[in-house]
C-alpha cells in the first residue's frame, strides 16, 4: 500500500528525504512515516520524487516486487508515478536502502514492471 501521507506531505511541498522501512509505521488500518529528520520544507521536485522511489523500494523490501509494484501502480496518480521512474535506479537511493532491495530485486527488474504497468 502507498502511503497516503506521503502524499498530502508532497502537495505540501515537504520531501521526508529518509524512508527506509523502518520510518512505515503499521496502525490498526493507517501507515505513518515517523523521522523527519531529514524532511525538507519548499521540497525541489527531485527531492519528491525521490522520496517515492524510496517508498517503492522500502515496499519491495518488505512484501516483494510485484506485491510493491501492483501496490504502487494501485495507489499513485499516474503522473506522479511517470515523475518518478527516472529515479528508480541504483544512483538515486541511499546506500543503506540500495543495498537492502538488491538482496530482494533487481532495480532494473522493478524499473522494467512499472513501465509494464503504466504503458
Amino acid at each position: 500500500m502507498f502511503v497516503p501521507v506521503l502524499g498530502a506531505l508532497h502537495d505540501a511541498g515537504i520531501a521526508h528525504g529518509a524512508i527506509a522501512p523502518e520510518s512505515l509505521l503499521v496502525g490498526e488500518g493507517h501507515i505513518t512515516l515517523s523521522d523527519l529528520s531529514e524532511a525538507s520544507l519548499s521540497a525541489v521536485d527531485r527531492r519528491i520524487q525521490g522520496d517515492v522511489a524510496a517508498m517503492l523500494a522500502s515496499h519491495v523490501i518488505v512484501v516483494g516486487p510485484d506485491r510493491a509494484v501492483a501496490g504502487t501502480v494501485r495507489n499513485l496518480e499516474p503522473d506522479r508515478l511517470e515523475a518518478a521512474l527516472p529515479y528508480v535506479q541504483d544512483a538515486m537511493l541511499q546506500p543503506d536502502l540500495r543495498r537492502r532491495v538488491k538482496k530482494v530485486a533487481k532495480l532494473a527488474t522493478i524499473s522494467d514492471l512499472l513501465l509494464e504497468q503504466v504503458a
